[in-house]
């Protein structure tokens, strides 16, 4: 399919205005960023809206859509995490609205329709995509896949990117559900991306302040720093010596959590219940990280349906696989001199 550079005049448009974007200190927030660039690459209203506009179309939204496709590969597998609504509905939206821009209103009304499933799907905070939800949005995008198959066909490429840096931003102070939708609305949907931008690029682009910026960077090189070692690992008990102190810290902050639940109203009690709580959601998340890293993207899906006491004992089962065990890993029997030093320690 020939690309968006193909097409001089759309093309030169669409990089101008790409370079104004990045440059200029106007930038409001990641979606008028976008409809300008939609707009500067609009072309003469003679085009057929079947022929060059929608190769154009394709162009932009291949990029942008990634994550979405990543969505509906694991879709169509099986029961989905509901964090993959948060990560895909930022994406659908900005494409959504530049469709309707460049005048393409057959493609802007199928992505509006899409668009709206996923949004009603948001709304019912569903911790698990399955039963009529799923073939609702597997049928609904469908119809974008024979629309523009440049753009949204499904790829059978490496999902783990896009699930590590929705949960490194997760880690990110202040990073909440709103920033992580202007970063994903914005295109920036994998790490290496975000690792090529300075904070000050991600701040215009995405319109989320500079020291938010910032502190996402710094956790992007720290977690760049910290899996280099990673890269050249090989043996499963590399990764288990990594993950076993983690889960300990689930299974610790969780069993003090439930000992203070309801022992009694002291304000201490209460401060030391929020202590566990975050204990317990900050090893959790490493730990998926960890896993996502492994390439176990539908262990992390299957680990955040579950209860935490249930999380833990399917845990064990996985370290019991990887250190070559006939029964699950003993958490709890482990020496002490395995948990010192380990890399990683949440």
């Amino acid at each position: 399919m020939p690309r968006s550079e193909d097409f001089s005049s759309l093309g030169d448009a669409f990089d101008a205005r790409l370079d104004d974007l990045i440059t200029t200190t106007a930038a409001e927030n990641a979606g008028e960023a976008q409809i300008q660039l939609a707009e500067a690459a609009q072309p003469d209203p003679g085009l057929d809206e079947s022929g060059e506009l929608v190769e154009m179309f394709a162009g932009i939204a291949a990029g942008y859509v990634r994550p979405v496709r990543q969505f509906l590969t694991r879709l169509r597998a099986g029961p989905t995490s509901g964090d993959w609504i948060e990560i895909s509905l930022p994406a659908v939206s900005m494409v959504a609205r530049s469709a309707r821009t460049m005048g393409l209103q057959s493609m802007g009304a199928t992505l509006g329709a899409f668009e709206n499933l996923l949004k009603k799907a948001s709304e019912k905070q569903a911790r698990v995509i399955e039963g009529e939800l799923r073939a609702s949005i597997l049928l609904a995008y469908q119809e974008l896949v024979e629309a523009v198959p440049a753009a949204f066909a499904c790829e059978d490429d490496d999902q783990k990117d896009g699930v590590i840096l929705h949960l490194l931003l997760r880690q990110v102070p202040d990073v909440g559900t709103v920033s992580v939708d202007k970063i994903f609305g914005a295109g920036l949907t994998s790490v290496e991306m975000l690792e090529r931008a300075r904070p000050r690029d991600i701040a215009l682009t995405t319109g989320i302040p500079l020291r938010l910026s910032e502190r996402i960077c710094q956790s992007l090189d720290e977690y760049r720093a910290e899996s280099r070692a990673r890269l050249s690992w090989t043996s499963p008990g590399q990764w288990a010596g990594v993950l076993n102190p983690v889960v300990t810290g689930i299974e610790e902050h969780h069993r003090e959590f439930d000992r203070l639940e309801g022992a009694d109203d002291r304000p201490e009690a209460a401060a030391d219940r929020r202590k566990h709580r975050r204990g317990r959601q900050e090893s959790a998340l490493r730990v998926d990280m960890l896993l996502a890293e492994m390439g176990e993207v539908h262990l992390v899906d299957e680990l955040q349906r579950l209860s935490f006491e249930r999380r833990i004992a399917r845990l064990r089962d996985f370290l019991g696989s990887l250190n070559g065990a006939q029964k699950p890993f003993d958490l709890a029997g482990l020496a002490a001199e395995d948990l010192r030093g380990v890399a990683g320690h949440g």
